[in-house]
């Protein structure tokens, strides 16, 4: 018949994971899920591993969370580099089991990514080169709102910005200070004034002033706009003006007349000619300086006419101009202005502008035409290339505000919303190309200046706590030799180095804390106010682990103390086992303290120990290891065995209580001595127990030595009792091998040797003492190890009962425990890491002026003199009222040794009369107030009832000097 089946292994079930394969070269989060139904299974044990092909742990991954059900998940975001496969597996831990149990191993696979098609390339460049161009231009955002372009086009170039951020998406904090701007700007042309109302209608405002603006300015008879004489038909005002007019929903236009006029001017002839308008009408003379390229007018036009088809349904239009009639088509206006773009103005290089001089703000406003009019014209494609490859490495178009606006006005439309997480109004992306942090508003965007200054950036923009001064370079626009760089407001020294960068010196004590400070340019008239801010981040150095104390402990023991040392270390830098967050105790820059729990020595094997310090700044330490080992084997030492030896005369006994065969008995002289010397097969803590034989002729004072790693310690046993069984001398530290010991001494008569015991701990922790109070004392323990005194802190093997004592010293009396359970009742049973707390409070009774127990009589006045106790006294002038007293609540009858302390000066009295009231009735002294001030002074003994009866009293008569009242000491006798 067969025998019941042991009980079974636990086991962690294959996981299963979604999804199981993930493309190469995006960040893509898995979920892992297992399940654990075993009840022996430590909650938060479970582990994910990451193996290599060889099945060789990599990587600890994170920890599983309870899904419920006996489930546990984890999800894991993955992003791999190049194809191939990830080798996963569960590690978890079970009480009773040395060892951990893994699941099965899970493969995910790793796909190669489709290679991207044409569009997507050209997606991913245009995206990169509008990233690279919002930031120039938000950070190149003036103090007052404003973006500078070439003289004369602020309003131009502010317009252009406002559009490409609109094109964007963006309608955060730059979009509404430019709109602020915008509609407050004075403008003098029709250019400036059409481009406001677009900007401003764009954003939903109010352009009723501006739009009666732009009436006044039309041509009364041609019905035309043009800046001045002899533009008054000038080709690209016009165009502008009724787009304007157009989005403001202005309906009492004379179209008819301006667009035949348009039509009209269309250019004829000559190839290099035809299908373009000239930025004046043909016949006026302007100045030659105002003579532009073709472009601008031309596209102008052709959007304008595009658009008033689309908005009127009219697809010809018949006009009589300088007495000619002609019909004109709409669709064919807009062909022949397009292809004269294409045959005349279009270049080998993809850009548009003078034959063989292509510029981007020409090809931007080609582009715009032929994206919205030939999207699949080669030239278009051909156009975008040309601009994204004619982008500065600082990311602008031609270095300026108007070009790079006009070129982020027209690119392509995100395919999807910029987001911004911190809503701020910069989105993500372009914050992490300019190093700010996407989840944290940036004061820089929320906060506008008032002036005209540009503050574009910091170098270096960070600096780690605590460091020396710094020279801080400021780069950005519009400063003079008067601009000054501001730090948190307040004025820094200030180098002008240019109109484009200033220096400030930056002193250590502006670096003393972790945070940000803003800072600006301040420029007085002309020009004067103050930049957006720009921020400076103090941050927190990375920490460096260089050291554990312990490396190792044994495993299936309690928690143990960790002590790191490093460099770079704060206040809230914390210590992580295994990606996991322990209690921290920060010693120094150099030093932290830390705990780790029994739990995480449940299994053999290694942990990482690491140190993260949170940001700003900040960051993990690389790890150092952590060993769990095996827990050591027990060891006995028997009498005779190998491992012992002795000196002196030991005779065999054969008492029936011996353990084994037999043990020793010496003949009771100083050299007897027998020494156990175990082989240790682990470094670990061990408890040490020894075995005798009793009888009436054994020494009561029989001298033990324990030699263990660190020390030695002695202890005094009677042998005539106690016999027959192992007795516990204590926990001790042993390293692996022979070097510890355990020696039994016949000096003090017949003493027996037979064997000794070592058996692993299973290490609890230490406990620890800290003595608190304004008195003194000392406290020991049992089993000894603390004597505190000079050794306040002892380890203590897991179960042990230790019972502290504590004894106060004279003068002073034990007030009691705190700290951790079982503190205050001073009996602990070890399981870990502790600490207690024992307060000694000194008898003196201190009673300093204003205090509770102290009263008066008459006029005191505060005095702030040094050489008061406790910051300050009291002074009367000495007229013969005043009196104070100082009333101590005794809590036995007892005699007190008084002590005065009072404050000097040349106008004190030298005959201040004190007088003591106690058990045996008043005494009366005078004391000499101008000397010995500052200090305490005997003035006697005297026996004072118990409770609130005897005092001290100070008088102001005398010599008519001043007195001073300040503090009374009371030390029992």
């Amino acid at each position: 018949m067969l025998g019941p089946s042991p009980l079974a292994a636990p086991t962690v079930s294959t996981p299963s994971v979604s999804p199981d394969v993930v493309p190469v070269g995006t960040t893509t989060v898995v979920t892992i899920t297992t399940e654990i139904t075993d009840p022996g299974f430590i909650p938060g044990s479970a582990n994910l591993q990451r193996l290599d092909a060889n099945g060789r742990v990599v990587a600890v991954v994170g920890t599983l969370r309870d899904a419920g059900g006996n489930k546990l998940t984890m999800s894991v975001p993955l992003s791999e580099s190049v194809p191939g496969s990830i080798f996963l597996r569960v590690s978890a831990a079970f009480r009773g089991l040395l060892k951990r149990v893994f699941s099965p191993v899970i493969v995910i696979t790793v796909s190669a990514a489709p290679a991207p098609t044409a569009e997507q390339i050209q997606t991913a460049r245009v995206d990169s080169a509008r990233v690279k161009g919002l930031a120039w231009l938000l950070t190149h955002q003036r103090g007052d709102g404003s973006w500078k372009g070439p003289a004369g086009t602020e309003v131009t170039a502010t317009a252009a910005a406002l559009e490409g951020l609109t094109r964007a998406g963006l309608k955060g904090y730059p979009y509404v200070a430019g709109i602020s701007w915008l509609g407050n700007a004075t403008t003098a042309s029709v250019d400036s004034l059409a481009r406001k109302i677009i900007a401003l209608r764009q954003a939903n405002l109010d352009v009723s002033a501006p739009v009666e603006q732009l009436r006044a300015w039309k041509n009364t008879i041609t019905h035309t706009w043009g800046a001045y004489e002899g533009f008054e038909t000038s080709f690209p005002d016009t165009p502008l003006a009724l787009a304007a007019l157009r989005l403001a929903q202005v309906s009492d236009v004379d179209l008819g007349t301006a667009l035949c006029v348009i039509f009209s001017a269309q250019q004829t002839g000559a190839a290099s000619v035809t299908g373009s308008w000239s930025h004046i009408r043909p016949g006026s003379a302007p100045p030659p300086a105002a003579i532009k390229s073709a472009i601008l007018p031309t596209t102008t036009n052709i959007l304008e006419v595009e658009a008033t088809r689309i908005a009127t349904g009219l697809n010809a239009l018949s006009c009589t101009v300088d007495g000619v009639f002609a019909t004109y088509s709409f669709t064919t206006v807009v062909d022949n202005g397009i292809n004269w773009l294409l045959t005349q103005r279009r270049n080998a290089d993809g850009g548009f502008g003078e034959p063989g001089v292509s510029t981007a703000f020409e090809t931007a406003l080609v582009y715009e035409v032929l994206s919205a009019l030939r999207p699949t014209e080669p030239a278009t494609g051909a156009a975008l290339d040309f601009l994204i490859a004619r982008q500065g490495a600082d990311g602008t178009w031609s270095g300026d505000a108007l070009d790079t606006a006009y070129v982020l006005k027209v690119f392509p439309r995100p395919a999807l919303p910029l987001v911004d997480t911190d809503k701020d109004g910069i989105p993500d992306v372009v914050e992490t190309l300019l190093g700010t942090d996407p989840k944290v508003a940036d004061s820089r965007w929320l906060t506008r200046g008032t002036g005209l200054n540009v503050l574009a950036a910091l170098t270096p923009s960070s600096a780690s706590v605590g460091g020396p001064g710094l020279l801080l370079t400021v780069d950005g626009e519009g400063f003079t030799p008067s601009s000054v760089v501001r730090w948190g407001g307040a004025n820094r020294t200030t180098t002008f180095v240019s109109a484009t960068r200033l220096q400030a010196s930056i002193p250590a004590s502006d670096l003393a804390t972790v945070g940000t400070a803003q800072v600006t340019v301040v420029t007085p008239s002309p020009g004067a106010g103050t930049s957006s801010p720009l921020p400076f981040t103090i941050k927190n150095p990375v920490p460096v682990l260089l050291a554990l104390t312990p490396s190792s402990a044994t495993g299936g023991g309690a928690g143990v103390p960790l002590i790191l040392g490093g460099q770079s270390f704060v206040a809230s830098s914390v210590v992580r086992w295994n990606g996991g967050d322990r209690p921290t105790t920060f010693v120094s820059a150099t030093e932290l303290h830390a705990s780790l729990a029994s739990t995480d020595l449940t299994s053999t094997g290694t942990a990482p120990v690491t140190v993260f310090t949170p940001g700003p700044g900040g960051g993990t330490s690389v790890p150092l290891v952590f060993t769990v080992t095996q827990p050591a084997a027990e060891v006995i030492l028997d009498n005779g065995q190998p491992g012992t030896s002795f000196t002196g005369t030991w005779a065999v006994s054969s008492d029936p209580t011996s353990f084994g065969a037999d043990s020793l008995v010496s003949a009771g002289v100083d050299v007897d001595t027998f020494r156990w010397s175990p082989t240790i097969p682990a470094t670990s803590t061990y408890t040490v127990s020894v075995w005798w034989t009793s009888a009436p002729t054994r020494s009561t004072t029989v001298r033990y030595t324990v030699s263990y790693a660190g020390g030695t310690r002695v202890f005094t046993v009677d042998q005539q009792f106690g016999g027959g069984q192992w007795q516990l001398l204590g926990t001790f530290p042993f390293t692996s091998g022979t070097a510890g010991s355990v020696e039994v001494s016949g000096a003090s008569g017949k003493v027996s040797a037979d064997a000794v015991r070592f058996v692993p701990a299973g290490v609890a922790g230490a406990l620890t003492v800290t003595k608190v109070g304004t008195g003194s004392g000392t406290v020991t323990s049992a089993p000894a190890g603390i004597y505190c005194g000079t050794d306040c802190s002892e380890i203590y093997g897991n179960g042990t009962v230790v019972i502290l004592t504590a004894i106060a010293a004279p003068g002073s009396i034990f007030a009691g425990w705190s700290g951790d359970p079982g503190c205050a009742g001073s009996v602990l049973t070890m399981s870990d890491n502790s600490s207690c707390t024992a307060t000694f409070n000194s008898e003196d009774i201190l009673l300093d002026n204003g205090q509770g127990g102290t009263s008066f009589t008459g006029t005191w006045t505060v005095s702030t003199d040094p050489a008061s106790y406790g910051g300050d006294s009291l002074v009367a002038n000495g007229a013969g009222i005043e009196t104070y007293r100082w009333t101590p609540s005794i809590p036995v009858t007892r005699e007190y040794a008084v002590y005065l302390w009072w404050t000097s000066a040349p106008s004190r009295s030298t005959t201040v009369r004190y007088t003591v009231s106690h058990l045996d009735g008043e005494d009366t002294f005078l004391a000499n107030q101008q000397v010995a001030g500052g200090q305490w002074l005997l003035l006697g003994k005297f026996t004072f009832p118990a409770g609130p009866v005897g005092f001290v009293e100070v008088s102001a008569e005398g010599d008519g000097g001043t007195v001073s009242a300040d503090a009374v000491r009371f030390v029992p006798q």
